[in-house]
């Protein structure tokens, strides 16, 4: 199966097209090695997926059918990423979320948080 097809289908990503340039920006690794869109994944496979700067880990345990749902799709692979790193995943979510009017400049003070939780990684 198609690795952007897989992960569109395993709901890693909300659409095919954004599995697809998640591939050709490098940020869907197999053992070291970049996957281009088009490559084959097979049961069993480790999958790195970047984002912000960290690497998820996902093993292949079965291809999903072509419309399941999300829990159907979340049992088609299994999370194997550190705890540590899921950890500062989520800090980093929580940065992006800090309450601001919008069209604003974060303040001195948010800016310091956001550099002090993006120096932990």
């Amino acid at each position: 199966m198609r690795v952007d097809l897989w992960l569109f289908q395993a709901r890693l990503f909300k659409s095919r097209t954004q599995a697809t340039n998640a591939c050709k920006e490098g940020k869907v690794v197999r053992n070291e090695k970049k996957l281009e869109p088009s490559d084959s994944v097979q049961i069993g496979d480790v999958i790195q997926i970047r984002d912000r700067g960290l690497y998820r880990t996902y093993r292949i345990l079965e291809f999903p059918g072509k419309n399941v749902s999300k829990e159907v799709a979340k049992t088609t692979y299994r999370d194997e990423t550190a705890e540590e790193i899921v950890q500062k995943f989520l800090e980093l979510k929580m940065a992006d979320k800090l309450p601001r009017p919008t069209g604003t400049k974060p303040t001195k003070k948010e800016r310091r948080q956001i550099q002090k939780l993006k120096r932990k990684i």
